[in-house]
């Protein structure tokens, strides 16, 4: 395990985080009248309190999202427990309450992202940093009634700002001079006439990079991002809103933050190690630290270009809203890496992926506060993807004398969705509410791969390369091309009580369901291999949402009970990713979050989660290295398989948690100081399926903090902004290393910043 924050501090944080919430039962009067500003969310496809909503969800502002200097997804996993998203050796994975995808480019995410009511199930569609954003909400648990299928552990759910009927304009810009960190955004959004009104935001970010490659002498991962969106909104009666966005981006980086973390790893007689050292000397030590030693055939970079059209048409039939939401999402995708990745030039492995998306949605709402609610709704999805995977390898850098070659692997495959669902709320008495929902839905995918070698660097196709590329990476030539369907139902219901006006407890049982698919990876030439059949979830939840201090506070709790069947696995070994159905699991926990408006100028806010997640059954589970190496010393063979029953699921800390305090001190009439702290725990958590405990993190803590002096009128203003103050070393990916049996390496998020950033309004 990595070395981090020890056993005291992270008791120390538990039980600060304990007294935190608990302080909101001990504290009883609310005499200056305070009252929280409300958090208005959409988790139930309607504009609702957070407080009424029956159902477990993290929302975090726009306006939060900017003071906490987020820019990607993966950084909303420090502000919402048990809400987990990090980068890997082959593309972004989410994780809700230790539940998520494997790795696999041909896997959609176990947590379905949706931007403006699109479906976003690529992992490749994450990586398109915030703007403009007016709220994020994680809901936790199945969300197959409003949501549908690929929502098995939750649903990321994030809603742009929208036109203005006034005009107003905004630049802010970032600047973070340790590592080369510039961010410059522009808002400007009012009428264009009487009925339409408009808005632009553009953002240009750039980013040096943590890490020292030795090799290079530069700083990786170099990032270059920008991003347009352009929104229309055109209100030609009363009764219609039609809403037009469109946003073009591109998301470039050069490096990668991967680091070899163990060298200890042995190729045909070879250690790594010492072959390392022989050339290079001592530029990879296989330590955690700020430097990385890795040099491939070409260089290691990832393009992102990507389109995304909504329209959204709004009719009010009476008392009646019908909703129409039609969709385009498109990206081009390239990643190249090196993934031996030290200084030998041995083994790289590149990404050339194209992908379309096209959605259509038409629901019919009711009106609010009757008898009787209901939302029903059909949908209809169809996407194209199309994938080259090429492994050149050369093992002449480490003295062997077979020929490079490089393996290709091409991957298609088309998916039709159709889906019809119905949800309502029989309002029992004025106290209790019953909410039904039920989900019908039916998908087919047809794909293509194919494996074939070809010589090294030209690429000319080669079948004299067959055996070399067998005997090193377990290949075998095939050409697959494969069909399946699957129809599901996901029912729904949810019993919600109000003890008084202030606190309402709810009751829910749901199920989920993730699709099957197909193995992109796949290179065994065993077609039994290819296919992976859909998994399922049933899923129990207790919660409430209470009121105290005659609003001045807030507490909000969930338990929760989740089983799930068929679990889609996927793990490396040694050269190659394996896929299929093998686990059965189950996630319970507690999750507390909660809100106090102390005084007129302190406001503090703190969460906590409890998880326990655990595989039922999973008895033929891939081994870890060391357990592969003394299989082949006892056999000579390989093949070996470990019985994880029992054992916890990965990206699964048993505790974690939030705190946070806000101070608002008046300088003058015209201007404020801020002062902002918060602090991230996590317990200790396995980053890899194996529970390798090369690839485990230890507890820590991240603490940041912000200053700022604004105008009392929001006009302007300036604030520096310092994230892990303490510079904590926290990996969040990592695995084996191809080839090297008994090596690792491991992705390191980012070391102590502290920026400068302001914000101009007009």
């Amino acid at each position: 395990m990595s070395t981090h924050s020890n056993a005291t501090n992270s008791s120390l944080f538990r039980n600060t985080l304990a007294v935190a919430i608990s302080g909101l039962f001990a504290v009883s009067g609310n005499a200056a009248g305070l009252v929280l500003e409300e958090v208005m969310v959409t988790a139930q496809k309607r504009v609702e309190s957070l407080q009424d909503v029956p159902v477990s969800v993290s929302a975090l502002s726009g306006e939060k999202i900017n003071d906490a200097g987020i820019q990607r997804i993966e950084d909303l996993s420090a502000y919402i427990p048990n809400f987990t998203m990090t980068e890997s050796a082959v593309g972004n994975v989410a994780f809700i309450r230790g539940i998520g995808s494997g790795i696999n480019q041909g896997f959609e995410q176990s947590v379905g992202m949706f931007v403006d009511g699109i479906y976003a199930g690529r992992s490749q569609q994450f990586r398109a940093p915030f703007l403009d954003v007016a709220l994020v909400e994680v809901l936790k648990g199945p969300q197959g009634t409003l949501f549908g299928k690929n929502t098995i552990a939750g649903a990321v759910n994030i809603t742009t700002a929208k036109p203005t009927d006034e005009f107003e304009a905004s630049i802010s810009a970032l600047y973070e001079p340790e590592h080369g960190e510039q961010e410059l955004s522009l808002v400007v959004s009012g009428p264009l006439s009487d009925t339409v009104s408009g808005r632009l935001a553009v953002r240009k970010a750039t980013f040096d990079g943590y890490l020292k490659n030795t090799i290079s002498g530069k700083d990786e991962a170099n990032r270059d991002e920008e991003i347009i969106r352009a929104t229309l909104r055109w209100t030609p009666a009363d009764d219609l809103e039609v809403l037009a966005k469109f946003e073009t981006g591109s998301f470039d980086v050069e490096g990668r933050t991967i680091q070899v973390s163990s060298a200890d790893g042995v190729f045909a007689g070879k250690n790594l190690g010492d072959e390392i050292t022989a050339m290079f000397g001592d530029k990879e030590d296989g330590i955690i630290n700020d430097t990385k030693a890795s040099r491939g055939f070409d260089p290691e970079v990832t393009n992102t270009e990507y389109d995304n059209v909504t329209i959204t048409v709004n009719y009010d039939m009476g008392e009646h809203t019908l909703t129409s939401i039609t969709g385009y999402s498109s990206y081009d995708f390239f990643e190249n890496g090196d993934v031996d990745f030290t200084a030998l030039a041995l083994l790289d492995n590149s990404f050339d992926q194209q992908f379309d998306q096209f959605s259509q949605e038409l629901r019919i709402t009711s009106p609010q506060g009757e008898t009787f609610e209901y939302i029903a709704g059909l949908y209809y999805q169809q996407t194209e993807l199309d994938n080259l995977t090429q492994t050149p390898t050369l093992l002449a850098e480490v003295g062997i004398g077979a020929p490079g070659f490089n393996r290709n692997r091409t991957f298609a495959q088309e998916t039709d969705t159709w889906a019809a669902f119905f949800q309502s709320t029989w309002s029992i008495s004025d106290t209790l509410r019953l909410t039904t929902g039920l989900r019908y839905s039916s998908e087919s995918k047809e794909a293509q791969q194919a494996l074939y070698n070809a010589d090294f660097r030209t690429n000319t196709v080669n079948p004299a390369l067959d055996g070399v590329s067998g005997a090193i990476l377990g290949s075998v030539v095939h050409d697959y091309d494969e069909d399946r369907s699957e129809d599901n139902l996901t029912p729904a219901v949810n019993l919600q009580y109000d003890f008084t006006p202030d606190i309402m407890v709810y009751a829910s049982a749901t199920k989920g369901f993730k699709g099957g698919g197909y193995n992109e990876a796949e290179s065994s030439g065993i077609v039994e291999r290819f296919e992976y059949d859909e998994e399922e979830a049933t899923a129990f939840e207790l919660g409430s949402k209470m009121s105290l201090l005659d609003g001045a506070a807030e507490l909000n709790t969930a338990i929760f009970y989740t089983e799930y069947k068929d679990r889609q696995v996927s793990a490396f070994e040694g050269v190659s990713f394996v896929v299929g159905n093998a686990a059965q699991s189950t996630t319970k926990g507690i999750e507390m979050d909660g809100r106090w408006q102390a005084t007129e100028q302190l406001i503090l806010r703190a969460s906590m989660a409890y998880l326990d997640s655990t595989f039922d059954d999973f008895q033929g589970a891939s081994c870890t290295a060391d357990q592969t190496l003394a299989a082949i010393a006892a056999t000579g063979s390989a093949a070996c398989t470990q019985d994880l029953s029992g054992e916890v699921t990965e990206f699964a800390p048993e505790w974690s948690g939030n705190i946070s305090a806000e101070y608002v001190v008046p300088v003058s009439a015209e201007m404020d100081l801020t002062f902002q702290v918060d602090g991230n725990y996590s317990d200790s958590y396995f980053f890899a399926q194996d529970l390798d405990e090369n690839e485990s993190q230890d507890a820590y803590t991240k603490w940041n903090a912000r200053i700022q002096l604004s105008s009392t009128d929001d006009r302007w203003a300036v604030a520096i902004v310092g994230k892990n103050l303490t510079d904590e070393d926290v990996v969040s990916h990592g695995n084996d290393i191809p080839l090297f049996r008994g090596a690792h390496f491991a992705f390191l998020e980012r070391s102590r910043s502290i920026a400068l950033q302001g914000t101009l309004r007009f």
